[in-house]
């Protein structure tokens, strides 16, 4: 008899010490705001992806823990009233670096440009930010055809980031996933699902996997798949050497640009790209890094700069009117420190007043000069 209540009582212990232990990290969870984008984006039916309408929660990766609100549109912007759309629009496509869930939103490029115009313009002007994170081309302009012309811009300027949008571009058509998504409410916040993002988007995670492939491929095969994608489609973004990929990815960019500029011209609205700068770009150093670090890249001789000079080229072949934030960037920042997280990537509150600068620079131009796109 005592032998059985001796491992009863051990039992209990066990899991006890497990439910304690759960509670333990499902607090921290909730006390450090642990969680990520995956309760603020969702499939799309038509966008791949998009913001899902009304959301908020914090997201969290690597050096950024940013308190993130989603509109009734599904924008990361402040709510609209109908008077507010009928004023003067700028419609700014874009992915992650306009949705900008790294800074607060009155930190963002688009806010920042509005501030910026309101004091040189006598009338009032709404940055509409159509983004999401993953986005490409092809997803915004499915965007701006279906939701972003509706509200009658008088132009539309395109936040194209060569560095990863050639790639995106190359995605499979989304599934008929349904849209608005499902609320979830679940009592925990540790569930399977959150623990896979939590390693695949922990940095030092990442870095023990890539160095151990079987190990990889065993515990995460979707982001060893996903891994080995992007690399790939690196090498042919940043190769200076033609192959089938690389000619499919600029041919695709093409139709895509003249099908924005299409849309744009038949709404009266104008059209314009602004080129992103990424750390690539900013500091080649970091290129450098990148293949040593992957094996698939090792002696891959890349230029960080030959997208930017190859869609440069293709804009003025197209007569699109268009600015390039790099320049500026490397102006003012000495460092990549300075004007992007450097674990996160993206730009930090400095970097998005200097794009809003630029931005703003772009809009005004245009409204001045009342030109055509094309």
């Amino acid at each position: 008899m005592n032998h059985y209540r001796l491992r009863f009582l051990k039992l209990l212990t066990v899991l006890f010490g497990s439910l304690l232990a759960i509670v333990v990290v499902e607090s921290s969870i909730r006390l450090f705001h642990l969680y990520s984008e995956d309760r603020l984006i969702a499939h799309h039916p038509h966008y791949g992806v998009m913001n899902i309408p009304g959301a908020s929660g914090w997201f969290v990766k690597g050096d950024v823990r940013q308190h993130v609100s989603i509109n009734s549109l599904g924008l990361r912007d402040h709510q609209y009233d109908q008077k507010q759309l009928l004023n003067k629009t700028i419609l700014l496509l874009g992915d992650s670096f306009i949705s900008a869930f790294q800074v607060p939103l009155h930190e963002t490029c688009q806010a920042v440009t509005e501030r910026i115009l309101a004091e040189t313009v006598n009338e009032p002007i709404e940055i509409l930010p159509g983004a999401c994170n993953g986005w490409g081309t092809k997803n915004q302009l499915e965007y701006m055809e279906r939701e972003g012309l509706a509200h009658n811009p008088v132009m539309v300027v395109l936040a194209l980031f060569p560095d990863n949008d050639l790639m995106d571009n190359l995605a499979p058509d989304p599934l008929p996933f349904p849209w608005p998504p499902e609320t979830k409410r679940t009592f925990t916040l540790l569930t399977p699902g959150y623990v896979r993002t939590l390693l695949g988007s922990n940095p030092h995670v990442r870095s023990i996997l890539r160095n151990n492939d079987t190990l990889f491929r065993f515990l995460h095969p979707a982001l060893y798949r996903a891994e080995h994608a992007v690399t790939r489609g690196l090498f042919h973004i940043y190769s200076r050497s033609p192959s089938r990929i690389k000619n499919r990815m600029w041919k695709k960019l093409s139709f895509y640009l003249r099908a924005m500029i299409r849309s744009a011209e038949e709404t009266g609205a104008q059209f314009a790209v602004m080129i992103v700068p990424g750390t690539f770009a900013f500091n080649p150093a970091n290129m450098e890094q990148l293949c040593r670090k992957q094996p698939m890249l090792e002696g891959a001789h890349l230029d960080p700069l030959a997208p930017r000079i190859e869609l440069e080229d293709s804009l003025v072949a197209m007569g699109i009117r268009w600015i390039d934030l790099l320049p500026e960037f490397k102006r003012v920042g000495t460092n990549t420190n300075d004007l992007f997280y450097p674990r996160e990537g993206h730009w930090n509150e400095k970097g998005n007043r200097i794009a809003a600068q630029c931005l703003a620079e772009l809009i005004m131009e245009g409204l001045k000069r009342k030109w055509r796109s094309f």
